[in-house]
């Protein structure tokens, strides 16, 4: 081994030691609260060292693993809320996998290193976040059409000429109200917004 690549060998142990520092904490830490931040200067450390050895060998993929680690963490985590999507094919394929196929004996768990546990809150968040839009999406198309029975409703109304317009409207637009209430409760006060477009609608066809 030339010096050069003993001196690549002697950074990345160095930088993967300082991964390895105070890990079990972090990962506790990380295993109780997904939101919780831990602290970077170890990982800021290591990715000095792990770009020095991409700058000499840029395809080395210890020092390409190592640094996506160390961008992993640095990243700021920020929470967000959304709904907690069915369990995916992967997840299902977990629980059902044998005992004897895992990796791990029966009565023990591996534990997840910082990154791995950061990881996957991350690609959660991102399954969450997708299911959510989908969900909310479903919902828009459903509020939409209900929005249009209730318009129908005061259409038909307005065309028996039986009654004033204006009575039609404040009748038709308590039911929009209430109906766009409904929605935001559902969604924790943001729900599909229909009643400014609904209230527009309703005035054009009783030609308010």
């Amino acid at each position: 081994m030339n010096s050069s690549n003993q001196n690549i060998e002697k950074l990345l142990k160095e930088a993967e030691a300082i991964l390895y520092e105070n890990i079990d904490q972090e990962s506790a830490l990380l295993e109780k609260d997904p939101w919780a931040n831990v602290p970077l200067e170890k990982y800021e450390r290591a990715k000095i060292l792990f770009e020095k050895v991409l700058s000499v060998d840029p395809t080395n993929k210890r020092a390409q693993d190592g640094l996506n680690i160390c961008l992993e963490m640095i990243q700021p985590y920020v929470p967000v809320q959304y709904m907690v999507p069915p369990p995916s094919t992967d997840d299902i394929i977990e629980l059902l996998q044998p005992i004897s196929e895992k990796t791990a004996p029966s009565n023990q768990k591996i534990p997840l290193k910082p990154w791995e546990l950061r990881r996957s809150q991350r690609s959660r968040d991102k399954r969450g976040l997708e299911y959510t839009s989908q969900k909310f999406g479903e919902a828009s198309v459903e509020a939409k059409e209900e929005i249009s029975k209730i318009l129908d409703s005061a259409k038909a109304e307005f065309l028996k000429d039986e009654r004033d317009p204006r009575d039609i409207f404040n009748e038709t637009a308590k039911s929009i109200m209430e109906f766009q209430e409904i929605l935001h409760r559902r969604w924790k006060g943001h729900g599909p917004e229909v009643l400014k477009e609904a209230l527009k609608k309703i005035k054009d066809i009783l030609s308010l």
